[in-house]
């Protein structure tokens, strides 16, 4: 009786940290890591027009703001979702899987679909955060997440 115990906890400990590995290698999120790595090397070659490109358009906004339309637009409005503090948590981000959820960055503060920056939950000007009202990301992707953060908020 001890040996099969034995064997099944074996099993179970063998199998368990490769279940876990596998999500992390889901081909399903490939392009969404792409898109984070992609995030990554852009802010630290300080290129905005890279960014911008990475941006599924229109990027909701709480209302009564409009949605960002195009990259022109949101360049315009580049200082509320960086600064050097928000640039840096990015940075120092790993892009983590949230389930059939999807790939995030900052702890859900950056949501990616489709290799594309889907959402961004943070306000670099000291206002509460932009949250779509809608939530059509969200519901696109399946995510209900917590209040959004200001960008001091994330170191």
């Amino acid at each position: 009786m001890h040996k099969f115990i034995f064997i099944c906890l074996a099993f179970f400990l063998a199998v368990v940290p490769l279940a876990a590995f596998a999500q992390a290698d889901d081909p399903t999120f490939t392009a969404d890591y792409q898109a984070a790595e992609k995030l990554q090397q852009a802010l630290k070659d300080n290129d905005r027009d890279a960014v911008a490109d990475l941006v599924t358009y229109p990027l909701a906004r709480e209302k009564p703001l409009r949605p960002i339309v195009n990259a022109k637009q949101f360049l315009a409005h580049w200082d509320e979702y960086f600064d050097e503090a928000s640039i840096k948590a990015f940075l120092d981000s790993k892009a983590d899987q949230y389930g059939w959820r999807g790939i995030a960055l900052a702890n859900g503060t950056m949501w990616f679909a489709n290799g594309h920056i889907a959402s961004i939950f943070v306000d670099c000007r000291g206002n509460n955060v932009r949250r779509p009202s809608d939530h059509g990301a969200q519901q696109r992707m399946g995510i209900v997440s917590s209040r959004g953060k200001r960008c001091d908020e994330l170191v």
